[in-house]
């Protein structure tokens, strides 16, 4: 994604820095792009020297000037403006002086702009700028770096018009070799533009506003052919899951500068995050256009076709038609957004998107306003090192970065956003190096939410397990005293291709039952499209917590209370009691190393394979032909998706895919279970929900209801679902086994 300014800079690169040339007393030039910025809302503590911060004292050399100030005006050959430079006397802020730009006559690229005398960088500190504004049209914050070999100019953040004083107000980290800094407020357009109480103060983070670890999101911008090879490679090769937004307009065009369907498509099976970046990359509240970049392009309407909820909507459509779905997040092209755009895509379903505002997130990040980091030749990030240093600070600071690329090639395009593989492969390897978790967006989001909880990344036995987010409120007994393994009544194992046979459990009297089985370990796995009919198994009560072994091997045997967890993860988690109970009939297994990973997310042959075992089902034990183009032959998961697709159980995705190694939602966990264990047709009557997040055409209502009405899931307090969200290994446990006792009933 793009950010274009109007404004266009004489620039020498030196070094791989940009030097700006300036004009008018030595006026700082804005630069089109931003890199820096940083931190959450901290709280501000030592004052620094921005000399006569409210224009109260006067020049002795110039009365027309604030003491400490100088003011300038930028443009090029074809640029021009008319700039007023006022000293007002009257009429300040806090004081009676302010400082007022005026231009009646514009032609970009050009600007305006008072400016404080530089202030000295302290290495590592982390800054906070304020400042007072009125203005009658949109304004840009800059910072200017004096650096050891010349300058650069950044972006720091817009300044709607304000017809009353209006605080402006930016956290920022300077970047590496940076010496000393300047910060002005530039009008880029016919307008008026008055400046007040100016201050630069050090900033501590608010650790209240942290998370328990500081995680790193790697974000790819526009689908560009890069990011298939050598992104996607490179990304595969250390284990990590990128999110990829996409210009969907792109994919039908069939440039070679693009992925093509396909190629996102097996980024997806892959499991990474695929995201919407809309239709043509247009403006979509129209801001972006203002600057007069004629690059920039306003989504229509109003009369002209295609707009803003067209753009969203459309780009979401023809992503879920190549069986991308859930898609939840969005990257805002140019980064221009407004309330009405974030309300567009609530209703859209997605769960957040991201700006060009350059920082780092924290938990009270708004989700549809998130910050990130640019890697890119415009800002001057041509080394390994600084993207570290971003790296560094969000995990001492226990914040959230978001690191973005767009083209990764070897020679510039012509295009100054862009890296080259070295960069690139270096910044992967660092992460790696220093054990930093990586996430995607949408998971990111869920620990802002709280819909998801941080977790670890445990070395799986069988396969990966990627991503995370919730399924079932988290609300279990803690202090249940699981029973003693009971005998095995179940029948035998063995090949096939689906049938499906019912474990035999009584329940006691107390209507509180036990699994009973000799049947494999499986693990994860998840499901998809198709239902059927029959019912299944049982489990404790979970209204008392109790749980008393199957009556028809093991009645009267006295119960033994466990003394430890089975996985040493889930000691103390709200999932040990499912978890275990599952575990100890051979439903679900662990990782090598003792541990469940109880938060980590299901995949979509994770949940097929939990259900398959949990249900009965034998197991196809003789694979010769792909079930799916995506499922090879000697795939650890071959066997379940050949047993769930002859069952009618599992179904593919477009262009006959399985994407085994996506995630599952927690519709379509819901869908799963059910299918799997033939639930009836005439139990799925519900036509229509209450909770607000679900749509009244969605498909998955009667799944919803269904699971609902037998207490099986249950919603969020603020009355949401969260349909197209993740769900956890222990979330899904605890579903797997509600599911087995109400179905035995």
């Amino acid at each position: 994604m793009k950010r274009l300014t109007a404004i266009l800079l004489s620039v020498i690169l030196l070094y791989g820095q940009t030097t700006f040339v300036f004009a008018d007393e030595g006026a700082p030039t804005p630069t089109p792009e931003a890199t820096e910025s940083a931190t959450p809302t901290p709280e501000a503590t030592t004052n620094l020297v921005v000399q006569n911060p409210g224009f109260e004292e006067v020049d002795p050399a110039d009365a027309t000037k604030p003491n400490h100030w100088n003011h300038g005006s930028y443009s090029d050959a074809t640029g021009s403006n008319d700039a007023v430079f006022n000293y007002l006397t009257t009429g300040g802020r806090s004081g009676t002086a302010a400082a007022n730009i005026e231009i009646t006559t514009h032609t970009p690229p050009s600007d305006a702009k008072w400016y404080f005398e530089n202030i000295a960088v302290t290495s590592g500190m982390t800054y906070q700028y304020s400042g007072w504004y009125k203005s009658d049209v949109a304004t840009v914050l800059y910072i200017q770096y004096t650096l050891a070999n010349g300058s650069t100019v950044n972006w720091l953040k817009d300044a709607p018009a304000a017809t009353d004083w209006t605080e402006l107000k930016v956290t920022f980290t300077p970047i590496a070799g940076a010496v000393s800094f300047t910060i002005f407020q530039a009008l880029e357009q016919a307008g008026s533009l008055t400046i007040d109480d100016i201050s630069v103060t050090e900033a501590t983070p608010d650790t209240g506003n942290t998370f328990a670890n500081g995680f790193v999101t790697l974000a790819f911008d526009d689908g560009w052919i890069s990011h298939y090879d050598p992104v996607r490679t490179k990304l595969n090769q250390e284990g990590f899951k990128g999110s990829f937004y996409i210009i969907t307009d792109e994919l039908t065009i069939g440039s070679s500068e693009y992925m093509t369907p396909q190629q996102v498509q097996d980024l997806y099976a892959d499991g990474h995050e695929i995201g919407s970046h809309t239709m043509t990359h247009c403006s979509l509240s129209g801001n972006a256009s203002d600057t007069g970049d004629d690059a920039i392009v306003a989504c229509k309407n109003a009369d002209g076709s295609i707009g803003p909820e067209d753009e969203i909507n459309g780009a979401k459509a023809a992503l879920i038609a190549l069986g991308i779905d859930p898609l939840s997040t969005l990257v805002y092209p140019y980064g221009d957004y407004n309330d009405a755009v974030i309300d567009l895509l609530k209703a859209a379903g997605f769960i957040g998107a991201r700006t060009v505002e350059p920082g780092f997130n924290t938990k009270k990040t708004d989700p549809f306003k998130l910050q990130y980091q640019e890697v890119d030749m415009v800002n001057g990030v041509v080394d390994v090192a600084k993207a570290q240093e971003w790296i560094d600070t969000a995990i001492a600071d226990k914040t959230w970065l978001i690191i973005t690329f767009h083209q990764v090639v070897d020679v510039d395009p012509g295009d100054n956003y862009s890296t080259t593989p070295a960069i690139f492969n270096g910044i992967v390897d660092y992460l790696k190096s220093s054990n930093t978790e990586v996430v995607t967006m949408k998971d990111g989001i869920g620990r802002i939410t709280g819909t998801v909880a941080p977790t670890p990344t445990p070395t799986p036995s069988v396969s990966p397990s990627p991503t995370a987010d919730p399924s079932v409120s988290p609300s279990p007994t803690a202090t249940v005293t699981p029973t003693p393994t009971p005998q095995s009544s179940g029948g035998g194992g063995g090949g096939g291709g689906g049938g499906s046979r019912a474990r035999v459990v009584k329940m006691s009297d107390d209507n509180s039952g036990v699994l009973s089985s000799d049947e494999d370990t499986p693990d994860s796995s998840e499901n998809d499209d198709t239902p059927s009919t029959e019912t299944n198994d049982s489990v404790a009560n979970t209204e008392t917590g109790d749980s008393v072994a199957n009556t028809e091997d093991t009645e009267g045997e006295e119960e033994t209370p466990v003394e430890k967890a089975l996985f040493a993860d889930i000691v103390g988690h709200w999932g040990k009691f499912f978890i275990e109970e599952l575990a100890k009939h051979k439903v679900v297994n662990g990782y090598g190393d003792d541990h469940f990973g109880p938060d980590t997310e299901l995949t979509r042959a994770e949940a097929l394979k939990i259900a398959l075992v949990a249900f009965d089902f034998e197991i196809a034990t003789d694979v010769t032909e792909e079930s799916f183009k995506d499922v090879e032959l000697t795939a650890w998961y071959a066997p379940y998706i050949q047993t769930g697709k002859a069952a009618g159980i599992a179904s593919g995705f477009g262009t006959d895919m399985f994407l085994p190694n996506k995630q599952i939602s927690r519709a379509e966990a819901l869908k799963m279970i059910a299918t799997a264990a033939k639930v009836s047709e005439a139990d799925f009557t519900a036509e229509e929900s209450d909770f607000s997040d679900v749509a009244k055409d969605a498909w998955y209502i009667p799944y919803i209801e269904w699971a609902v009405e037998k207490k099986i899931v249950s919603g969020y307090p603020n009355g949401t679902f969260g349909p197209n969200q993740g769900i956890t290994r222990a979330e899904f446990s605890k579903i797997t086994y509600l599911a087995l006792q109400q179905l035995s009933k």
